[in-house]
């Protein structure tokens, strides 16, 4: 997990040319740990598991019936094996609420490598920042990823340690000043969401602090910012508008953005229709938009995917695929906030501290992911993973939310 969300593989081989397998090495040992262990099928002992399973096999329907039913069942195969199997393992290795906020840190962890790489190696292109030759050298996707990890670094807000809290505080400006070097008005949607729910959710005293956090960090972080970029952000409130004000090429060229991710958007929306049970199969929607866009146009496409994981989840696997999908994060943001609501009630600080971090970071995926097409990444099967891992050992210690001695 830490692998993943550190990106370690794509730092070591692009910047020092060491090519390792972390991730197929750390399968395999858990794989081997856990069927040692005898706990791999704890993750079926909860609500999520009916979803998730039948979200892979509907994905394997989709593949054998796709369009590209070879490609598809390659992609299906690595895809399932490294992601869609992580809540097995992380259920199998987190048997407690402390276990879970060990891999919590973690998490956290990898968060705070990617903010030294882009102090290190991040990188303006067309006035966006990104870290390029990586995953993360979409700015979108970086914008994502540091929501994602920045949630799990939130938990050390409820910690005892005051270092451990000085770190966070320090921590917030500087993801805050990449985040809107970015120029991502998706993720700074998200952002809003996320803060939302953070002042919906905390208690009153949280609240307060949060608030006075946001005033003190912004007007510091704002001059750090480059002013196209700040120009980027302002172009939200044109955002749903057909016009842009005369002569403000920001807001044209955000405007033109814009409607490039609709025509997108409409491409996937008719492949759903098109293919409403099984879609076009996983992975395939460039493909399926180009063999449409030459059948109609005599042209190619311009190879892009949907910009958004339900129109892709809806148009590579159909509705029934896209069914499955939201009942999975509904489920994560349902469990999540009933388990934050068991730890207060039994006056568990830290259990409710780790359930809002793991709300917020459904948030982040449920929210971002409308504006990014990560619908077979990483972050949902961690994502599910950890809320079950968490949901599960909340039911063991504290008994479902009963207040224990």
């Amino acid at each position: 997990m830490f692998s993943h969300l550190a990106v370690v593989p794509e730092i070591l081989l692009t910047r020092f040319h060491i090519k390792v397998h972390s991730a197929a090495a750390t399968g395999l040992a858990a794989l081997l740990l856990c069927l040692f262990h005898g706990h791999l099928t704890r993750f079926l002992k909860t609500p999520l598991a009916l979803p998730w399973l039948l979200l892979f096999v509907w994905y394997g329907w989709a593949s054998l019936f796709g369009l590209w039913p070879r490609v598809c069942l390659d992609f299906l195969w690595e895809y399932g094996l490294r992601f869609h199997a992580a809540p097995f393992f992380l259920c199998a290795a987190a048997l407690s609420l402390r276990q879970v906020r060990l891999l919590l840190y973690w998490a956290g962890a990898g968060g705070v490598m990617v903010l030294l790489y882009c102090w290190r190696y991040g990188e303006f292109d067309g006035g966006r920042f990104d870290i390029p030759h990586t995953s993360l050298g979409n700015p979108n996707d970086l914008a994502l990823h540091l929501l994602f990890t920045f949630s799990f670094l939130m938990l050390f807000l409820w910690t005892k340690s005051l270092p451990a809290r000085a770190f966070v505080l320090l921590a917030t400006p500087v993801a805050l000043m990449y985040l809107l070097k970015t120029g991502s008005r998706g993720n700074f949607i998200t952002l809003a969401a996320m803060v939302l729910t953070f002042l919906i959710t905390a208690r009153r005293s949280q609240r307060l602090a949060a608030v006075v956090l946001l005033l003190v960090t912004i007007p510091a972080v704002l001059p750090l910012v480059p002013r196209s970029t700040l120009d980027r952000l302002r172009t939200l409130m044109y955002l749903f508008s057909d016009e842009a004000p005369a002569g403000d090429s920001e807001v044209e060229r955000a405007i033109q953005s814009q409607e490039a991710r609709r025509q997108l958007q409409k491409h996937a929306i008719r492949l759903t229709l098109q293919h409403p049970l099984l879609g076009v199969g996983p992975h395939m929607f460039e493909p399926a938009v180009d063999l449409r866009v030459r059948a109609e146009t005599g042209r190619k496409s311009t190879w892009q995917g949907p910009h958004n994981a339900y129109l892709q989840i809806s148009s590579e696997t159909g509705l029934p695929g896209l069914l499955f999908y939201l009942w999975t994060i509904v489920l994560c943001l349902r469990l999540n906030h009933r388990a934050m609501k068991w730890a207060r009630a039994a006056g568990h600080r830290m259990g409710a501290g780790q359930s809002l971090s793991l709300l917020l970071a459904t948030i982040a995926y449920a929210v971002g992911t409308l504006f990014s097409h990560l619908a077979y990444a990483y972050y949902l099967p961690f994502l599910v993973g950890l809320t079950a891992a968490n949901h599960l050992a909340m039911q063991q210690e504290l008994g479902g939310g009963r207040s224990r001695s």
